[in-house]
């Protein structure tokens, strides 16, 4: 495994948002949108894909059966900046459940835009031809004051995509858009046992800064007995993935470096299934442990904190970890320290009777045990117990609320500052009664998690 740091970045004050006239969001929107269209396989038939103009044969891309392909049909439209990010997503949402095949923000919102010809058969070509620099609008002048990088909105519609998709650091603001978790899926295969490094496994990489994901399925299909095969890894500072499905085996999310925040996922695996060095507040996500291959253990999370001076870690605040259907009788670990200062915090969080008693364990003797961080506070269920825990130095089992505070979206990843730029719902402070509430396309509600 490769390690990265997470770097602070200065953050620049946000300004309060103010309501506009739509003529002024016209001289002040900058997103670009891409229609990724899945092309069907006919069963049975091998690798086809439609071919127009001078788009080039995309192979191993078929529809889902619960999600048929829809007509190839791709609209790339170019807006100015805004401070209502999820204006384009909320029209293109729309002009998506009626139908439309022209200008997406028609019957919503009177945008300036312009339209580019052709059809995206794959989503690597999509990310091509949105992060290429777009000549200036020919109809409309440059927003005053805007000069700051535009939001590339990625729509990938309902299917399945074969293909490991990269998102470069150069690549800034890209967001990924689906159908819905288990419609849209993007699934890839590499492994270590396939000649991959953990790295390089991934089936989609994100290392620009602001990316986002919503609505879709990533996975590695490898299988437990391939090693390493990561789903996702992020390493762009300020990324948000919400409401995905993250699904592999061995070390399925690479948390790689930088602040990440996720929030309604599903997110499963075996071996170190989280794992990274970045600044990770994973919050009311389902965390589901799955059967590991013969000799493997269980173990949700790998922090690689390898110096004591970096404000990096894994935060997992009101979250469900349970056992998956085919786990059977394997014995959950939380974390193990992958790095001499590891640090995971495990709080207001539902643990199932999978979870072994002691809690945490070893990655080889005594290496980082009485220097790692692993806390827990105000968790519940049967596996939240902890009289049978491990008893090495470095392990808070009744962490202080002061303690638990260090590690919420506010203070541990300066959420307040950049996530309501992007949309999410989330929960600031540990210390809010009720539930998490998600409204992306349905709804988690984590109750009686929060301690009195």
């Amino acid at each position: 495994m490769h390690l990265h740091t997470h770097q602070a970045k200065d953050m620049e004050t946000l300004g309060r948002r103010r309501r506009v006239a739509v003529l002024a969001w016209c001289n002040a929107i900058a997103m670009a949108l891409a229609l990724a269209t899945p092309v069907a396989v006919a069963a049975n038939h091998g690798d086809t894909a439609a071919a127009k103009d001078n788009v080039a044969v995309v192979p191993r891309i078929s529809a889902s059966a619960a999600a048929p392909a829809p007509a190839n049909v791709n609209v790339t439209a170019i807006c100015m900046a805004t401070p209502y990010p999820s204006a384009c997503e909320t029209a293109l949402s729309s002009a998506a459940a009626r139908g439309a095949a022209n200008d997406p923000f028609a019957a919503s919102v009177q945008f300036a835009m312009t339209r580019a010809d052709g059809t995206h058969t794959s989503i690597s070509d999509a990310i091509a031809a949105v992060t290429a620099p777009p000549p200036p609008p020919a109809h409309h002048p440059t927003a005053s004051g805007g000069g700051g990088e535009s939001r590339k909105v990625i729509y990938v519609k309902a299917g399945r995509y074969e293909e490991s998709v990269s998102i470069t650091s150069k690549q800034k603001d890209v967001m990924l858009l689906g159908d819905g978790k288990g419609k849209t899926v993007i699934s890839g295969h590499r492994s270590v046992a396939g000649g991959y490094t953990t790295y390089a496994s991934a089936t989609v990489a994100a290392m620009g800064s602001g990316f986002i994901a919503k609505g879709l399925t990533i996975v590695n299909s490898a299988g437990p007995g391939k090693g390493q095969a990561v789903a996702l890894r992020v390493g762009g500072d300020l990324s948000v993935v919400y409401n995905c499905g993250i699904e592999a085996y061995q070390d399925t999310l690479y948390v790689h470096s930088n602040r990440q925040f996720y929030a309604a996922d599903d997110i499963s695996g075996t071996v170190d299934f989280i794992f990274g060095n970045a600044a990770a507040v994973i919050q009311g996500c389902e965390i589901r442990a799955r059967r590991p291959g013969p000799g493997q253990e269980d173990t949700v999370t790998a922090q690689g904190r390898s110096d004591p001076n970096q404000n990096t870690g894994i935060s997992i605040h009101r979250c469900r970890i349970t056992g998956a259907p085919d786990l059977g009788g394997t014995p959950v670990y939380l974390g193990r320290p992958w790095r001499r200062y590891s640090r995971t915090v495990v709080m207001g969080t539902f643990l199932d009777r999978s979870i072994a008693p002691a809690g945490w364990l070893e990655w080889s003797g005594q290496f980082g045990l009485s220097t790692l961080y692993y806390g827990e506070y105000g968790n519940t269920g049967p596996g939240a117990g902890t009289r049978r825990r491990v008893t090495w130095s470095g392990v808070h089992t009744s962490m202080s609320t002061s303690d638990a505070t260090r590690f919420t979206v506010a203070n541990f990843i300066v959420g307040d500052a950049w996530l309501p730029a992007t949309g999410v719902t989330y929960t600031s402070d540990y210390n809010v009664s009720g539930c998490v509430e998600v409204n992306w396309n349905g709804s988690l509600c984590i109750k009686d998690s929060t301690p009195n």
